[in-house]
């Protein structure tokens, strides 16, 4: 693995896995470059714009692509809580979001996401979010 390989990587992890692609350019990359580096996927494309790294997690990636990040009980597996998922994923989502919101997700709407990072909520918001929660894992989807 060459520095800037190992740059790249470190690149990502500070940015908690999922990059615009204006602080892409910001990095020193150009549109070639990063073309060519989705080509010899080196990136994956999450969703207009948004940017991550082969092997990043594949619940990371759903909510991602919907516009939102990890919340509820969803969250607090991520923050290392052994739960019992069920098959909904919980996202958090900005009011203003015009994500790609699939069916079986549970949505929670916010009009701030100051807590967490760009991964999932804040444990702290996690169970807040979880202790006021409707859905339950328990619970048929409606």
């Amino acid at each position: 693995m060459d520095v800037s390989t190992k740059l790249f990587g470190t690149y990502f992890a500070t940015h908690h896995g999922l990059v615009r692609t204006r602080e892409l350019l910001a990095f020193g990359y150009d549109d070639e470059r990063i073309r060519m580096a989705h080509n010899y996927r080196l990136l994956v494309r999450v969703r207009q714009g948004w940017w991550a790294l082969p092997g990043t997690a594949e619940i990371l990636l759903q909510a991602w692509r919907a516009g939102g990040r990890l919340a509820c009980v969803s969250a607090l597996a991520f923050h290392g809580m052994s739960l019992e998922l069920g098959d909904r994923l919980h996202i958090e989502v900005s009011a203003g979001s015009h994500g790609a919101l699939k069916p079986g997700m549970c949505v929670h709407w916010s009009t701030s996401q100051a807590n967490g990072d760009r991964r999932a909520v804040s444990l702290e918001v996690a169970l807040r979010q979880a202790s006021r929660c409707r859905v339950t894992t328990t619970a048929p989807p409606r």
